[in-house]
């Protein structure tokens, strides 16, 4: 079992094996992000896979996923090469220590600060700072709570070559690192 600080105290997280095509036993960031959504029909399709009525959706040819998923470790030594923080806990998956239906695995943790650490990828046209943390802030406070965070950083590379880090805590406030 590993083990996280929280305010001085030790929190017992067990570090938990997923398997990704089973998803039905805990609630995760991006399940959050979509529970606190406004669309509808990926509600209800996140609704019947947690129900086991359908397959979870196949993400493989998607291509902004994709695109996030191949990114994610330029974004992480980016934004370490400019903030000069070091990332740890890269991908480690995690419940929370009382609410074990809610379940994370994190992009990484600032090792300094424990802040989240959560890296995107996004389309330019139309991406403001604030469509960023607003799109995301469900999952950064889904996960925050996991591993008891106070804070999270969230680090987008956009496809117009653009860089932003937006340091966000539970309510949404932003500023910019480029």
């Amino acid at each position: 079992m590993t083990t996280i600080a929280a305010n001085g105290a030790e929190a017992p997280h067990p570090v938990v094996n997923f398997n990704p095509h089973d998803r039905r036993a805990f609630i995760g960031g991006s399940d959050a992000r979509i529970i606190m959504g406004d669309d509808q029909d990926d509600l209800i399709r996140l609704w019947r896979e947690k129900r086991g009525e359908i397959a979870p959706q196949d993400l493989t040819r998607n291509l902004i996923v994709q695109l996030g998923t191949v990114t994610e470790e330029l974004n992480r030594s980016w934004y370490q090469h400019a903030s000069g923080q070091t990332i740890k806990d890269v991908q480690k998956r995690l419940r929370h220590p009382v609410h074990g239906w809610m379940a994370a695995t994190l992009d990484g943790v600032v090792a300094a600060t424990g802040a989240l650490f959560e890296a995107k990828f996004m389309l330019p046209w139309g991406f403001t700072e604030e469509a960023a943390a607003e799109k995301h802030m469900a999952q950064l406070q889904h996960n925050m709570w996991v591993i008891a965070a106070r804070s999270a950083v969230l680090s987008v590379i956009t496809g117009g070559g653009k860089w932003v880090e937006t340091p966000s805590t539970p309510t949404p406030s932003t500023s910019t690192s480029c």
